[in-house]
């Protein structure tokens, strides 16, 4: 079984990332990478609940702007994987 590859940023958007424009790119980008089982979540201090995203539920991804996401991947190219998605994710500034 292949180790899970993680890393964390910090959404810039000042929307979040909702449904509409980011999370299609993100979407997009992430396609490739079906095998790797993709995630994105964050953790609210205050509840502890995780709000977690994987792949096929991004379309309905809705993320506040300002929050620290972790982006985990799985598979041979899990590290290419997250960097690509935390690099979209850092790019989304609008």
């Amino acid at each position: 079984m292949s180790e899970l590859y993680k890393e964390t940023v910090v959404i810039k958007s000042a929307g979040g990332l909702t449904q509409d424009g980011p999370a299609q790119k993100i979407v997009a980008a992430a396609t490739p990478f079906k095998k790797n089982d993709i995630s994105i979540y964050y953790h609210e201090p205050v509840s502890q609940i995780a709000a977690c995203y994987h792949l096929y539920r991004l379309q309905g991804l809705d993320l506040p702007a300002g929050k620290t996401v972790t982006v985990s991947a799985s598979g041979d190219d899990a590290k290419k994987a997250v960097q690509t998605i935390v690099k979209l994710i850092e790019s989304i500034t609008e």
